[in-house]
């Protein structure tokens, strides 16, 4: 099964090419970039990691970002409800959506953290789901790399994506699509 996932994300990767104006070559030469990525071939196929499980949803939703973002941050929700890395993304994009209504992108950024929140919501009263799922160090995993600016470690990869989501914004990143 993550091998037929593998390839159908292969596909939808192909759709988001085509969408965004690339030529057919283009196109499937992106395609051809994830089937033959050894992270890809490795986490996948070889190592059966469960990852391609939360990435198909959230590539999907990509697809449909800009034609209708309600179906997009569901489906993000749904890839965040599995693993927490399109939660993430899921926010920063709500930020540069191309839109000028703040009240818009932060209504967008609230619909996966919803649908995570409603999925979970019924094992929350297990300990050993708080315990092993909220609370374990693949989690935590994103915070782990710090930058010590005189005593104050500043986590990299949410800071990172913070100055990228801010960038897009300053740079009006959506002003041509809606």
């Amino acid at each position: 099964p993550l091998l037929l996932l593998l390839l159908i994300t292969g596909f939808i990767i192909y759709k988001i090419s085509k969408k965004a104006g690339l030529s057919e070559n283009k196109s499937r030469l992106t395609s051809l970039i994830w089937y033959l990525n050894p992270i890809t071939i490795y986490s996948g196929v070889m190592m059966g990691q469960n990852d391609i499980l939360a990435i198909l949803p959230f590539m999907v939703g990509l697809l449909f970002y800009f034609d209708n973002p309600i179906i997009a941050f569901t489906l993000f929700g749904l890839g965040g409800s599995i693993k927490s890395f399109p939660l993430i993304w899921a926010i920063a994009l709500a930020g540069v959506y191309p839109t000028k209504s703040w009240f818009r992108k932060i209504s967008l950024a609230l619909i996966p953290v919803i649908f995570y929140l409603v999925t979970i919501l019924p094992f929350l009263k297990y300990d050993y789901f708080v315990r092993d799922v909220l609370n374990s160090g693949l989690a935590m995993r994103v915070f782990e790399l710090t930058l010590n600016l005189g005593g104050i470690n500043l986590p990299v990869v949410p800071l990172m994506l913070i100055i990228i989501t801010l960038i897009g914004i300053k740079n009006d990143m959506g002003k041509n699509y809606i």
